[in-house]
């Protein structure tokens, strides 16, 4: 009797241990499941991670890429249009002095003594004659003629021709030094345009 009860508890503690095998087994498998499970979620959510830091990468570089060209065209842009008005200056540069230079420095001292005289005895004002030909472009390449006060009382012999905003003499009066001047720049748009009667010796013809 005490034989089998020790065969009994001896093919039962086989079975404990066996069973607790098993148990370990089983629960070492589904760890290993549960391990692989979880390094392919993490996996996939590494591949949609890089997936999108890919695409805003790119959509980076595509903006970034646009913003270069866009920054290249505007300086393109502005270099083209300082080009033009670089070449628009120098052609209006050439016209004025060739405009002046139709008259002699006599003429020109003729022509300032005369638009001084005028300024004195019709409106009291005393004009600083310039001693040198000083043109200004902002004023169509005239000679801008000052009060000894300061302020611009007229422009003389603007180029015909160049363009200057709409209301440079409006306010302004333009002096010119005969009827053939006053006929080429019978457009100017000014508060008056005064001709003088000066001669036109040493002077080429207006066409």
């Amino acid at each position: 009797m005490r034989q089998g009860q020790e065969e009994r508890k001896r093919v039962a503690e086989e079975a404990r241990r066996t069973a607790e095998v098993e148990a370990e087994r089983v629960r070492l498998e589904e760890a290993a499941r549960e391990e692989a499970r979880r390094l392919e979620e993490l996996e996939e959510i590494n591949r949609r991670t890089r997936k999108v830091m890919a695409e805003r990468h790119a959509l980076w570089l595509e903006e970034r890429a646009e913003q270069v060209a866009r920054r290249q065209e505007a300086e393109e842009r502005r270099l083209r249009q300082e080009a033009e008005e670089a070449e628009r200056a120098s052609r209006a540069e050439a016209e004025g002095a060739a405009w002046w230079g139709l008259l002699s420095e006599a003429q020109v001292r003729e022509f300032f003594e005369a638009v001084a005289a005028r300024a004195q005895q019709e409106h009291r004002v005393r004009l600083r004659v310039p001693d040198d030909l000083c043109t200004d472009y902002r004023y169509g390449h005239g000679v801008p003629l000052y009060a000894t006060s300061g302020y611009v009382y007229g422009v003389a012999r603007p180029c015909p021709g160049l363009a200057v905003p709409p209301h440079t003499f409006k306010q302004l009066m333009v002096f010119v030094r005969n009827r053939a001047e006053a006929k080429v720049l019978s457009d100017v748009k000014c508060r008056e345009l005064v001709v003088f009667d000066l001669p036109d010796h040493e002077q080429l013809f207006f066409g």
